[in-house]
């Protein structure tokens, strides 16, 4: 029997290996959002708000999370450092 994701393991999976990519990611993406799916960066874009919107068009499971490539990364849910989003009723 497959086992059963939350998002909530989905976004720490994804943190995780963020964090491990995030060295190379702050030379060449320093400043976008990662859209992350299955512990990889499937994407980056300019703006929260346009990879969290990738990320429900290509996932309608919502098993994926955005995280912005920055030295100080905080991992605070499905979206990280973006209050636009973060604050968003669900």
């Amino acid at each position: 029997m497959p086992q059963i994701r939350t998002i909530e393991d989905v976004v720490e999976a994804n943190y995780r290996a963020f964090q491990r990519l995030l060295p190379e990611l702050l030379q060449t993406r320093s400043g976008q959002y990662a859209l992350l799916r299955d512990e990889k960066a499937v994407g980056f874009f300019e703006t929260a708000g346009q990879a969290y919107a990738r990320g429900l068009a290509s996932y309608p499971d919502r098993l994926f999370s955005v995280q912005r490539v920055a030295l100080r990364a905080a991992n605070v849910g499905l979206v990280s450092n973006t209050p636009e989003l973060a604050a968003s009723p669900a």
